[in-house]
């Protein structure tokens, strides 16, 4: 869902609940399924029509299908994730990679709070439609709640996500919002603690253990219940960016599997 330009390109909501297509300038503004019209050209977007024909028709016939073939992804129902992500998104990357081909999950929406992030490469790469997360919408107001209930959205996942979820956001979706944590929780958590934040904290207090926490989201910065946690030694001799090394090694080992884990 993208339309060309010299410029990345991104969606915003508007205050009406629709998609705003941005690049060096506003461009047009369309409705999900509806026609996009950017300037003289008129394009007509028929999202996910393979899967609403096919995989639909096989979950409305499911009932007369054996058990045991359930749960084969032909006759399974698509399940959909949202991702978010502040910078390069390389744990989005890693579970985009991990479904791919599965016809399992479907990457609904890839959104970012800050333009010029690299996530936006990957959704353009991999043609997945990435929205551009406007601050007052976001805080204020129910838009992107409707957005990821209109659109079916399975599970939210926080891959590098700086912001605090808002809380009509947490409570419009239970246990279905998970993030991931650089870090063993309860320790170096809260608000300012990310990225090289811990790994300095953790080495300037002599950790001999470190590794990461993905958990539930709740209404405060890293409080929500756990799910995972793996370890990876820290040695004297290990500066912040050989901890990340570390650390990101066990982000991309675990993070896809554990949304594997809690979509099936």
């Amino acid at each position: 869902m993208s339309v060309k330009c010299q410029q990345k390109t991104y969606l915003t909501l508007t205050n009406t609940g629709g998609l705003s297509v941005k690049c060096r300038r506003r461009v047009g503004r369309v409705s999900v399924g509806s026609r996009w019209e950017v300037g003289e050209r008129v394009v007509k977007e028929w999202l996910s029509i393979y899967y609403y024909i096919v995989v639909r028709w096989f979950s409305a016939s499911i009932v007369g299908i054996h058990p045991n073939l359930q749960s084969f992804p032909i006759f399974a129902a698509m399940k959909n994730i949202a991702i978010f992500a502040s910078g390069a998104g390389s744990n989005a990357q890693k579970i985009i990679d991990h479904f791919r081909g599965k016809g399992t999950v479907n990457v609904k929406y890839i959104l970012c709070n800050k333009p010029g992030a690299g996530i936006f490469d990957i959704a353009e790469r991999e043609n997945i439609p990435a929205i551009l997360i406007e601050k007052e919408q976001f805080f204020r107001g129910d838009t992107y709640v409707k957005l990821l209930q209109e659109a079916n959205i399975d599970l939210i996942v926080l891959a590098g996500f700086l912001w605090k979820v808002p809380t009509n956001l947490v409570q419009a979706f239970p246990n279905k919002i998970i993030n991931i944590h650089p870090a063993l929780l309860p320790k170096y958590g809260g608000k300012g603690m990310y990225g090289h934040f811990v790994h300095e904290a953790v080495v300037a207090a002599q950790e001999k253990e470190s590794g990461i926490t993905i958990h539930y989201v709740n209404e405060h910065y890293d409080e929500g219940a756990p799910i995972l946690q793996e370890r990876c030694e820290v040695l004297s001799t290990d500066s912040p960016t050989d901890v990340a090394k570390k650390v990101q090694v066990l982000e991309h080992q675990w993070f896809p599997v554990i949304v594997e884990r809690l979509l099936s």
